[in-house]
């Protein structure tokens, strides 16, 4: 992530090159031939090279809207979802409230955000990496300093997912149960298992998610 920056429909490296792609497939990526031919070096075509599969089926919808009708088009991966929903929260926090409901990640944790995707094989080290990096986006990021004061009510040991949990069950506490309960399972996981040694516990909060497999 120091020196790549990967984004719906293009890689970049820093300082040197932009490359489009399409990327809303689950096995692969397709590049046309002629931008792998402008701006990356002989040593970088040579990478892309040695990966290269036969040509299988079309591009997306995505990329057909994008490259070749020059629309507008929102990508339907989750992980560029997730990515777009991130950055209207953030907005609709400045607009209508002022602050933060989740707090801007430090330089140091950027990365788990611009890295975050869905993992390309089924290793446990790829899953507990992304249940690490959606803990820290979005459970360790609460900004309790502003949610507390909400609720002069609140038991002053609640914690960030209790906070937002009692700000937002006052306003959908049908809708806020989903959300709350997929924060906590995320909690649960990386405290279970990513962060710790695995075990009974780990397995229980796997099931919640409604599989027994990491997947």
């Amino acid at each position: 992530p120091s020196k790549y920056s990967v984004q719906s429909g293009s890689v970049r490296r820093f300082g040197s090159w932009i490359l489009r792609m399409d990327d809303d497939h689950d096995d692969k990526v397709i590049v046309w031939l002629g931008d792998l031919g402008q701006g990356l070096s002989y040593k970088e075509q040579m990478h892309w090279r040695q990966y290269n599969l036969p040509p299988s089926g079309m591009i997306s919808v995505t990329a057909y809207r994008r490259q070749i009708r020059a629309e507008f088009a929102d990508s339907d991966r989750v992980e560029h979802i997730f990515k777009d929903r991130y950055a209207s929260l953030q907005r609709v926090c400045e607009t209508h409230l002022g602050w933060q409901i989740l707090l801007p990640l430090d330089r140091d944790d950027a990365h788990h955000l611009r890295t975050l995707r869905v993992p390309a094989s089924d290793e446990q080290k790829a899953f507990d990496e992304i249940v690490q990096s959606l803990a820290k986006i979005l459970v360790d990021s609460l900004n309790e300093k502003q949610l507390r004061p909400l609720f002069p009510e609140n038991n002053p040991q609640d914690k960030g997912i209790t906070l937002l949990e009692n700000a937002l069950t006052r306003h959908d506490p049908d809708q806020s149960r989903e959300h709350i309960a997929l924060l906590r399972q995320i909690q649960s996981l990386r405290s279970t298992g990513s962060a710790h040694r695995k075990g009974s516990n780990y397995k229980e909060a796997l099931a919640k998610l409604g599989t027994g497999s990491r997947r």
